[in-house]
């Protein structure tokens, strides 16, 4: 009964067993075809060689009768093995068949849950707040001002993780046809001088060493948008006064970029999970100024103009982004 309950629950588990009967019911219509062809070609050269051996009737059918069953009986036993095996084996294959599909609906899930609990946070805040100050007896125009100005910070939390969700949904929509060649060393410089403002605020020397030339086939803003991402994480998290170095480089038909800082670096336990969407590491549980997509926006966009990013830091120390991307 229990075991029943939680197939019940268990769509996957359904479709599986759905996936492995209708695999087992191709199989048996095919073995009944091939089992009912073999019996009668056997039953056929039987009849023939013994009509051939043997003069009396009587014998000759006894003998054709026991052969028969024979026959039949080790072609229904191996059947039967066959399709034990044949139903394993299709048991298996099934999993193997939806388990992507399961994955990319239990990271759905998980998508969405994240992205409604990011939103739902702020807009409770709001509404907390403003209740509050609606109910107050008094009429102080600083109190109200604390209010809106809180209320504006939640807005622009909220506008932030909107506009990296549609980064995301427009990202997964890019192709082959609407990347274009791009002059890399040009667009680092373009993206440097959008950053610089913030590593000036907090006094951090941002570095360069761009020395080739060449392009890249990507598309433009969203090329931006990821090397943007990984510079302005490392400007958050590089205590004032320390320093960022941007490095580009050419190496087997690729060009490297790497971005080292001095900042706080990543624990061990969450370098593994750096790339999830909505994950934030240990250090920045309580900053609520990133919504905790913008290391997977760099990723996927990367990744989507055939390159590839990696992480390596140490805690206090720092941290080293390194990016490919091949020459166009």
């Amino acid at each position: 009964m229990e075991w029943v309950t939680s197939l019940q629950h268990n769509p996957f588990e359904q479709a599986r067993l759905k996936l492995t009967a209708y695999y087992l019911g191709a199989m048996i219509f095919i073995i009944s075809i091939f089992s009912f062809v073999l019996l009668s070609v056997i039953e056929k050269n039987l009849s023939d060689t013994l009509s051939a051996t043997i003069s009396d009737p009587h014998q000759r059918h006894v003998l054709f009768e026991n052969t028969q069953d024979m026959a039949q009986a080790a072609t229904t036993g191996a059947d039967i093995f066959i399709l034990v095996i044949i139903g394993c084996m299709s048991y298996f294959l099934a999993g193997k068949t939806l388990k992507p599909i399961k994955k990319n609906l239990d990271l759905q899930k998980r998508f969405t849950a994240d992205a409604s609990h990011d939103l739902r946070t702020p807009l409770t805040i709001m509404r907390t707040e403003m209740e509050v100050a609606l109910q107050a007896n008094h009429t102080d125009p600083d109190t109200y001002k604390k209010v809106l100005r809180s209320g504006l910070e939640e807005i622009k939390a909220m506008s932030t993780l909107v506009e990296d969700l549609l980064t995301l949904a427009r990202g997964e929509n890019i192709n082959e046809k609407q990347m274009v060649r791009i002059e890399y060393a040009s667009c680092l410089y373009k993206i440097l001088e959008k950053v610089q403002a913030q590593a000036d605020e907090k006094d951090i020397l941002l570095t360069k060493e761009i020395n080739v030339n060449g392009s890249v086939l990507a598309h433009e803003s969203n090329l931006v948008r990821a090397i943007q991402n990984i510079l302005l994480n490392a400007i958050h998290y590089t205590p004032k006064g320390g320093s960022i170095r941007v490095n580009l480089s050419k190496k087997n038909h690729q060009f490297l970029l790497t971005i080292e800082d001095t900042g706080v670096g990543i624990s061990e336990q969450d370098l593994v999970h750096i790339f999830e969407r909505f994950y934030k590491a240990s250090h920045s549980r309580n900053d609520e100024t990133g919504s905790g997509l913008g290391l997977s926006i760099a990723k996927e966009f990367i990744e989507k103009f055939n390159g590839e990013i990696s992480i390596s830091s140490t805690l206090q120390k720092g941290t080293l982004v390194t990016i490919t991307l091949p020459i166009a």
